[in-house]
C-alpha cells in the first residue's frame, strides 16, 4: 500500500467463528466497528490520542465502506498490540485491514 493510497474498508461486517457463524455479544452480532472503535478508545493517552479518537468515532459511526489511510491502518494495528484481544478477533481485524 503506497503511503498516499487510501483503502476502502467496511467496518460494519460481523466477526465470524471457526464454523463461519457470526460471533454474538450481548445478543447482537459483534462487528468490526464496535470492536475497533472500543479498542482505539481504550489505548493509553499519548501523542496519537486525537488521531485515535477521531478514527474511533469515524469507524463507530460508519454505515458502510469508509476510506482509511495507511497511517490510520497502522494506528489500528498498533492498538491491537496494546489490547488484550484474542487471536480469533485480532486475526480477523488484520485480515480486514490487509
Amino acid at each position: 500500500l503506497n503511503i498516499m493510497e487510501t483503502k476502502k474498508i467496511d467496518f460494519t461486517k460481523s466477526l465470524i467463528d471457526f464454523d463461519g457463524k457470526e460471533v454474538i455479544d450481548n445478543n447482537a452480532p459483534m462487528t468490526f466497528k464496535s470492536i475497533i472503535s472500543r479498542m482505539l478508545a481504550m489505548c493509553k493517552a499519548d501523542d496519537k490520542v486525537m488521531e485515535r479518537w477521531e478514527l474511533a468515532q469515524r469507524i463507530y459511526k460508519s454505515e458502510g465502506e469508509i476510506e482509511v489511510t495507511p497511517s490510520q491502518i497502522l494506528l489500528i494495528k498498533n492498538a491491537i498490540k496494546e489490547s488484550n484481544l484474542t487471536t480469533l478477533v485480532a486475526g480477523q481485524i488484520y485480515h480486514l485491514l490487509n
